[in-house]
Order: structure tokens, then C-alpha cells, then sequence
């Protein structure tokens, strides 16, 4: 059994301490390979002969909307990605993220193509989630946004996601979806900083629930992201593996009020490796627990985004994560230290490893845009 307080991000394997930013080095190194091991996969490797192929542009006055692919070399794999960027000087920051429902729904725009797979009984969907991406105010607000659907790199049912992990695997295996969707960020950033008028260097991974947790292992194994913005991202991603009885416990409806590794393993078998799911009923021997995850973020702006009423993302658990992670942001020099108390609703602690926590439910918001924007910008 693995007790919570052996988990100390600044403590090796075998019990050296991290003193300084020299011995976090190999430290990020060792935790990152447990997390391949125990939770993840493998990471596929850094993306090799990246190619941003633009096939479309559409000047919208004050925006631009591009029709693009990005093309992997090594390992061979091209994925769409739709950007929209200012027409403004630039370069401008961008917002980096995976969508759930495809390109042509974050924005109702009749030029963004659809493939026939996304569509039912032949309704496209077009823009129907765009009031989730607050894309146009993002872009009058200076930075642009850009956009990868999940379904386009692994598609999101254990039945179907086995060849196209197949293709990411390594020596060490392949790789589950989540890292598998975290690596595209990751090729997508490399593809994104070919285009001059954006900031290669200020490319935000950001995503919701489980892209949330995409997010989040990107930033943990590219640290060229600038920063990384999760909102609501649960179980795999900031709240911990390792929950008190009271939060594990069904209710009446017989769901425990936060979710569980036996619950999302049982669900979403392809997220993870299959160590995972092997420890769901013992969580408290897996070798990382997720405020280890968040550390490997360090010193990087690192914003957990959380709804009073989503409790099975377990917002409570993600302060847990965020106490804990903090002392690596420290050592690593970041501006300003975690807050020791738990943010009220509408409220979002100071520090470059923030938690931010809105009235309301497992959803995003335009108030939400505006509060990372304003959050990145402060």
C-alpha cells in the first residue's frame, strides 16, 4: 500500500529528496515513467517532421478561419485542425484544446467542412456546441484558438480505438487514449508554431473533462506549452485516484458522489493503460497519485478550473491536489505561491498553480472563457 504522504512529489523512488531544480530533473523523468506505467501508457515520443498543411482560409473582417492538417512524419499520423486567429498584428497567444463533436461545431461557419461520419440523420451540427467555445470573443480579445476533435486521432469507444493506438504503440506498449490525444496536442503545438502570426511560445493547452485530462498530461510531457488551463477534468486527471470512504460511497442511486478508478475504468477501458483498471479496487498501490501529475506542469501558469454542483469531478479532491502539488512550484521558483484556503464560488486563487471554482455544473461556459483569459492575462 502506497500511503498518500509517500507520495511526496519532491521525494525520488527511493527516498531522496528533490532539493533543487537540478534534482527535479531526473525526479520529472522517474514520474513521468510511472505514470506511463501505472496510468497512461506510453508516450508515443516527440512528434517527428511536423507539417501544418493549410487547406482553407476565410477572412472574417477581424478573424481568420483555417482549414488545416497536421502531418506527422514520425510516428505517421495527420489529424484536421481548425484555427481561428486574429487579423490584427501579431503574433498572437494561442488557445490549444480537443473538441468532443468535431471541427464544424465549435463555430457556425458554412466554410468549415464536415465529414460525413460526424453527421446525423443529416444534421450536421454545425456551430451547435460553439456557445461552449466563446471562440470570436476569444479572438477579439487578441489570441486565437485552435482546435483538434478527439474523434480525429482516436476515436472515442474501446471497440473502435484499438488500430489507431495500435499505430501510436512503442517497445513499451501503446499508448491509451488519453496520452495518445495529449501527443496530438502536442504535434499540433509543433504544427501551430510554423504559422508567423502566432507566438510559438504562447500556446495554452486548455480542455474540458477528459479533455481536461488530455490537457493536463500534455503539458505534463511537452513543457513547451505555456501553460495549460483543465476545467472539470475528474478522475485521471486532477482529483485524486485515492478518495476519502465518504466521497467513494453510493448513495441511493448507487453512485458513490465522486467518481472512482473501478468507475471510469469500467467505462472508458481505452483511456488508460491497462495497469489502471488492474488497481481499481485497490487504488492506494498505484505508485503516482495525480497532484504528482500537476507537478510535472511546474513552474508553468497551471489554472484547475472546477463547478460547485460537478462533485463527480471532484472538485474538493482537486484542492487536495493542488495543497499538494504546490511545493514543486515553489522550488521551481513560481511568482506567487498556491493560497492555502479553498476558493468560494466565483472566486479563483492567487498563484501561478491556480484553482478556480464558478457556481454550476460539469459544463463550459463564455464566463469561463472570459475568467481564463483574464486569468492568463493578469
Amino acid at each position: 500500500m502506497r500511503r498518500p504522504d509517500d507520495l511526496d512529489p519532491l521525494t525520488t523512488e527511493d527516498g531522496r529528496p528533490v532539493r533543487d531544480p537540478a534534482d527535479w530533473a531526473p525526479r520529472r523523468e522517474e514520474l513521468r515513467r510511472l505514470f506511463e506505467q501505472s496510468v497512461y501508457g506510453p508516450w508515443p515520443g516527440d512528434p517527428q517532421d511536423v507539417e501544418l498543411v493549410v487547406h482553407s482560409e476565410t477572412d472574417l473582417g477581424t478573424s481568420r478561419v483555417l482549414q488545416a492538417e497536421v502531418v506527422v512524419a514520425s510516428p505517421a499520423v495527420r489529424f484536421p485542425l481548425l484555427l481561428v486567429e486574429p487579423t490584427g498584428p501579431g503574433p498572437h497567444s494561442c488557445f490549444l484544446g480537443m473538441n468532443f463533436h468535431g471541427n464544424h461545431t465549435v463555430l457556425a461557419h458554412p466554410d468549415i467542412a464536415v465529414h460525413d461520419r460526424y453527421a446525423v440523420d443529416g444534421d450536421s451540427g454545425r456551430g451547435s456546441h460553439a456557445s461552449e467555445w466563446d471562440v470570436l470573443a476569444t479572438v477579439a480579445a487578441g489570441a486565437a484558438v485552435a482546435t483538434v476533435f478527439c474523434g480525429d486521432v482516436v476515436q472515442d469507444h474501446p471497440d473502435l480505438a484499438g488500430p489507431e493506438l495500435d499505430a501510436l504503440a512503442t517497445g513499451d506498449g501503446r499508448p491509451g487514449a488519453l496520452m495518445a490525444w495529449a501527443w496530438a496536442l502536442s504535434a499540433a503545438r509543433v504544427a501551430l508554431g510554423f504559422r508567423p502570426e502566432l507566438d510559438a511560445d504562447a500556446v495554452t493547452a486548455f480542455g474540458h473533462s477528459r479533455m481536461g485530462k488530455a490537457a493536463l498530461v500534455a503539458s505534463g510531457w511537452d513543457d513547451r506549452f505555456a501553460a495549460v488551463v483543465a476545467t472539470q477534468s475528474g478522475t485521471g486527471g486532477a482529483s485524486p485516484s485515492r478518495k476519502p470512504p465518504e466521497r467513494c460511497t453510493p448513495g441511493l442511486d448507487g453512485r458513490p458522489e465522486a467518481e472512482t478508478v473501478a468507475a471510469i475504468t469500467s467505462r472508458f477501458p481505452h483511456w488508460f493503460a491497462p495497469a489502471f483498471a488492474e488497481l481499481a479496487e485497490h487504488p492506494e498501490d498505484l505508485p503516482v497519485e495525480q497532484h504528482q501529475l500537476l507537478a510535472l506542469s511546474a513552474p508553468r501558469p497551471t489554472l484547475l478550473w472546477n463547478g460547485t454542483e460537478d462533485l463527480w469531478a471532484d472538485p474538493a479532491g482537486t484542492w487536495d491536489s493542488v495543497l499538494a502539488a504546490a511545493p514543486v512550484f515553489a522550488l521551481l521558483g513560481a511568482d506567487q505561491p498556491a493560497a492555502s484556503e479553498r476558493p468560494g464560488p466565483g472566486a479563483t486563487s492567487p498563484g501561478t498553480l491556480a484553482y478556480g471554482l464558478r457556481p454550476g455544473g460539469h459544463s463550459v461556459l463564455p464566463s469561463d472563457w472570459a475568467a481564463w483569459r483574464a486569468w492568463l492575462t493578469r
